[in-house]
This record gives C-alpha cells, sequence and structure tokens, in this order.
C-alpha cells in the first residue's frame, strides 16, 4: 500500500473519529480579540496546512489559506521499511507476525487549538456600545485552553486504543510506540497563547510488498 494513501486513510479516520460534531474557536485574522463567536469544526492537514502567496509570485508565504487552529497536522516521520523483531513480537507478545508485516509507519499527530480568554460580563455590551474592548473583562484562557486540548487528544488516544487497525488500511498500531505529549521548545513547554499544541507520535505496523528482482529469483530458483 502507498504511504499517502496511508495517510489519507488515518487523515479520514481521524476527521470523523475526533473532528465531526467538535467546534473550537477559530483563530482569527491577526488575532483580532473582538473576533470571538466564530466556532468550526477542525480540519485534517498531511503534513502542512495550506498556504497562499501573494499577487506577484514571491516567494514569501503572506496568509494561510484555512486558519491553523483547530486543527490536526499528521506528518510521517523516520520508519523502517522492513524490520521485524522476533523476540519482541513472538516471545514477549505471543504474537506471531509473518516477515511480510515488517514495514513501519510512524507519525506525529500535531493538534492545534485556539482559546484567548473567556469574556466577563460586560464585555459584550461595553464593546457594542464604545467599539473598544476592556481587556480587564477577559479572563485568560489558559486553563479552558488546556482543559479542551488533553479531552481532544484524550478522546483521540481512547479511540485509537479501540480501533488498532486504520480503516481501509493495512495499518495496525503498534502500542509500544503510542506516546503523547505537549510540544516543547528546547525541553520546555513551548508557550505560544492563545495556541496551545498537543503531540502524539504513533507507530503502525504495515504490509511490506517486496518483490524479488529477477536476479535474485534466478538464484534462489
Amino acid at each position: 500500500m502507498r504511504t499517502y494513501a496511508r495517510l489519507q486513510a488515518l487523515a479520514a479516520w481521524t476527521e470523523k473519529t475526533v473532528c465531526r460534531g467538535h467546534y473550537f474557536k477559530q483563530e482569527p485574522k491577526d488575532r483580532d480579540i473582538t473576533n470571538f463567536e466564530k466556532k468550526v469544526e477542525p480540519a485534517v492537514y498531511i503534513a502542512y496546512t495550506p498556504k497562499r502567496y501573494d499577487e506577484s509570485n514571491a516567494m514569501e508565504l503572506i496568509e494561510q489559506l484555512e486558519s491553523a487552529a483547530p486543527s490536526i497536522i499528521i506528518m510521517p516521520t523516520a520508519s523502517h521499511v522492513k524490520y521485524v523483531e522476533p523476540e519482541r513480537f513472538d516471545h514477549y507478545k505471543g504474537i506471531h507476525r509473518p516477515i511480510e508485516f515488517g514495514q513501519e509507519l510512524n507519525v506525529q499527530i500535531l493538534f492545534t487549538l485556539y482559546e484567548d480568554g473567556l469574556r466577563l460580563p460586560g464585555f459584550i455590551e461595553k464593546y457594542e456600545r464604545t467599539g473598544e474592548f476592556d481587556i480587564s473583562l477577559v479572563r485568560e484562557g489558559t486553563q479552558e485552553g488546556l482543559q479542551a486540548l488533553l479531552d481532544w487528544m484524550d478522546e483521540f488516544r481512547d479511540a485509537m486504543l479501540v480501533q488498532q487497525i486504520v480503516p481501509d488500511s493495512d495499518m495496525i498500531l503498534s502500542e509500544d510506540d503510542f506516546n503523547w505529549g505537549m510540544r516543547t521548545n528546547q525541553n520546555s513547554i513551548a508557550d505560544d497563547r492563545p495556541l496551545y499544541f498537543g503531540l502524539f507520535n504513533v507507530g503502525f505496523n504495515c504490509v511490506a510488498e517486496m518483490r524479488l528482482s529477477e536476479e535474485i529469483s534466478a538464484i534462489l530458483d
């Protein structure tokens, strides 16, 4: 099975399982705090979020086609083309896996949410009356953003542990290669508030569709 087809299958399952019916704040342009009503379903992207260029076709990116938040990005990482550890899968796990089932697909899955804060009583009325916002009437969204992110990630984790195999693919979860955490920067949690980032590292076992060359087949024959 082709790598991109696997990634598409994982993206489709992820969107169906933890995005549809979920609504989070959309990151407004320039993070304008007065845009506080719009909530959208998260988008799922493979490797990159869409970008667009300016009208002169210069290489400098000027803005995203779609908001980065809320979103999930699935990025393939270093994986074995064909590798089986007999002791690990047979002796310790009691699983007898044929050598053909020895390809890996490891991915990082980045969850992104936007939470700028909770509007306290009087904020909307004052903004509608004066056209200005009173920052003293906005409570920083740290705990709400963190809770929403972790609850969302817990939902993905639990669904993946139940699902085990990605539908319409040959990808079977390797539970030993399934871990998560907050996104870090130089070993410290990255502080990008009002954006909140969580990261999964997920490993899958796949079918290694290897065919012998004519030269090797001739030697074996």
